[in-house]
């Protein structure tokens, strides 16, 4: 009875010791997981790519209204050719950047025309530059020196027309995970170069 009373006892000291020993193993484990996660984490940043940036020239004209002309986007310098898109958001801003309730109005409030020689109007409302823009250089101007986008109206009071320019860039060489696109065109949903051969926009 003493003998099988030990041979009990030793089964559960064995029994709470390997559940020990696993339970710290594991516990190792994890936090080495844990350590390499965040160590990974913290060195991913989105901000190695460089964003385009825009070129333009703003003054005022004869009544003291804003005008933006020659406008044109940079392509950051990253060792590759790559296409662009571009579209203007039209405000008034007051000086703490708030945005008045109605947009300025094309016609009345200011006028614009584009300069399409080397951009098109797609029906998600970008401008894609027709040709690749090489590493650190830049498209034509999207708005030229005919083409200024000139204030015509008074700002309400307090405010300012803001314009602001968005433009994206995507590199214009690989094609897709499967090769059954180009990149751009699957980011996108157009090819840019392809749209001043008649290409549906």
């Amino acid at each position: 009875m003493r003998a099988e009373l030990l041979n009990k006892k030793n089964i559960v000291i064995f029994a709470v010791t390997a559940s020990l020993l696993l339970t710290a193993a594991l516990t190792t484990a994890y936090a080495k997981y844990r350590k390499g996660s965040e160590a990974v984490e913290n060195t991913f940043s989105t901000a190695e790519y460089g964003e385009p940036s825009i070129s333009d020239n703003v003054e005022k004209n004869g009544s003291g209204h804003f005008v933006k002309n020659n406008l044109a986007v940079i392509a950051a310098d990253e060792g590759y050719p790559v296409y662009v898109r571009a579209e203007l958001v039209v405000t008034w801003q007051n000086a703490d950047g708030i945005v008045y309730g109605s947009q300025p109005v094309p016609g009345t409030d200011y006028a614009l025309e584009y300069d399409t020689d080397k951009w098109v109007k797609a029906s998600d409302g970008f401008f894609y530059y027709t040709e690749k823009v090489e590493s650190g250089s830049h498209t034509a101007p999207l708005i030229g020196a005919q083409q200024a986008l000139e204030q015509l109206s008074s700002a309400p009071v307090g405010y300012t027309m803001h314009v602001e320019v968005i433009s994206e860039t995507i590199q214009a060489v690989g094609n897709t995970d499967d090769d059954s696109a180009s990149a751009v065109l699957s980011a996108w949903g157009v090819q840019p170069d392809q749209l001043a051969e008649g290409g549906q926009p």
